[in-house]
């Protein structure tokens, strides 16, 4: 996570209740999924999701977990990339065409559940029987819901 942008939000009182911080997130994952079938094997080498990520913090606590939640999403979808190769009869296969296919998907997939309108609250504050409320009713700063 390379942070771009950290804000403070204030309460009228002059208080800092909130924090946002804001970055370009790139995740590149090395795995190893293999799928085998008879006379064919497929596997997963590289994984990557790269998008501006936004995390808010809400609602400072003067004890342990210090916050009574994070919401986080992206601004837009973030692209996706991956890395296949496969094998029929022992014969090295071009996915390129099934690379892009899945990578599609992937990107729509978290694209509808983690980019704007759509944000992701986290409960940290278990004791409060509020703090759930006071974090998933959030709408970040200039997104307008209906």
């Amino acid at each position: 996570l390379s942070m771009e942008r950290a804000d403070q939000v204030y309460c009228r009182d002059g208080n800092v209740r909130d924090f946002k911080l804001k970055g370009m997130v790139v995740w590149d994952a090395d795995v190893d999924i293999s799928v085998n079938a008879p006379n064919t094997v497929v596997e997963a080498e590289h994984v990557s999701v790269k998008g501006q990520l936004a995390v808010y913090l809400n609602q400072i606590l003067p004890r342990p977990p210090f916050f009574t939640g994070l919401i986080f999403y992206f601004a837009d979808p973030p692209a996706v990339s991956l890395s296949l190769r496969g094998q029929i009869f022992g014969l090295a296969v071009n996915l390129h065409w099934l690379e892009r296919l899945l990578a599609g998907i992937i990107q729509s997939q978290l694209g509808d559940q983690l980019s704007l309108p759509n944000v992701k609250p986290i409960l940290l504050d278990s004791i409060n029987a509020d703090a759930w409320f006071q974090v998933s009713g959030k709408v970040p700063e200039g997104v307008l819901t209906v």
